[in-house]
């Protein structure tokens, strides 16, 4: 299956639950909980793996070209 960018961004504005611009570790832990099915220990790992991942400027946060980025990435490999 291909995904657009459109796509991604879709999927980033999900995990950016205060439309700031931004996803923060929290946002994605949250999401990332519902989707192991309430299994935080999975979440909190999957959150740091994208984290330290994606966040090339170390800033904490996720912005929408990091998560596009990584994730277009991710998905070439």
């Amino acid at each position: 299956m291909s995904y657009t960018k459109e796509d991604i961004i879709a999927v980033f504005k999900a995990f950016d639950a205060d439309n700031s611009g931004q996803v923060s570790n929290k946002e994605l832990v949250t999401v990332l909980t519902k989707l192991f099915k309430d299994d935080a220990d999975k979440a909190k790992s999957a959150a740091e793996f994208l984290m330290k991942s994606f966040d090339k400027d170390h800033s904490g946060q996720l912005s929408q070209d990091e998560f596009v980025t990584g994730i277009q990435k991710f998905i070439a490999q």
